[in-house]
């Protein structure tokens, strides 16, 4: 039993940690310590924001000659040497015109494209329609119709 007795009052004064009974012992709290980063004597300086580079001026086309003819378009150039039209005609050739051939129908002078009659190159062809026939063949046109008629030469336009 002195044994059971020495166990419990070594478990008690453990257990009041060797302060005796009639003296309170106090405890002060303790405080867990938050470290903070001292502010850098120089502080970073912020990133800029991006700026838009300047354009360059974009470089002018060069300037384009004249108009060209269109891929697959003949142009003639014709003049009239000989005509005769009858009074009152509707439709009389200029002394000189040009005849332009393109998508398979010719186009003579202001008169609207028409198509082709007989066509075998773009030097030789006739061209019908109910008030006239015009042919061009051997570097010489002609033209009868109801109107009158009239010759003359073609060469290569330009």
């Amino acid at each position: 039993m002195k044994r059971t007795v020495a166990i419990v009052l070594l478990g008690f004064v453990a257990a009041c940690g060797g302060n005796s009974p009639t003296s309170p012992t106090t405890t002060t709290p303790t405080q867990t310590t938050v470290q903070t980063d001292p502010a850098p004597a120089n502080p970073p300086t912020p990133t800029p924001a991006p700026t838009t580079p300047t354009p360059v001026p974009a470089p002018t086309p060069a300037p384009t000659p004249g108009p060209t003819p269109q891929p697959g378009q003949t142009v003639l150039d014709a003049a009239v040497s000989n005509s005769y039209w009858y009074p009152n005609a509707s439709f009389t050739l200029p002394q000189n015109f040009q005849i332009v051939i393109v998508d398979g129908a010719v186009k003579i002078g202001q008169l609207d494209p028409l198509p082709f009659a007989y066509h075998e190159s773009d030097d030789k062809f006739i061209v019908r329609t109910k008030d006239f026939e015009f042919s061009v063949e051997g570097g010489g046109f002609a033209f009868n119709g109801v109107n009158g008629t009239a010759q003359g030469s073609v060469i290569p336009g330009r």
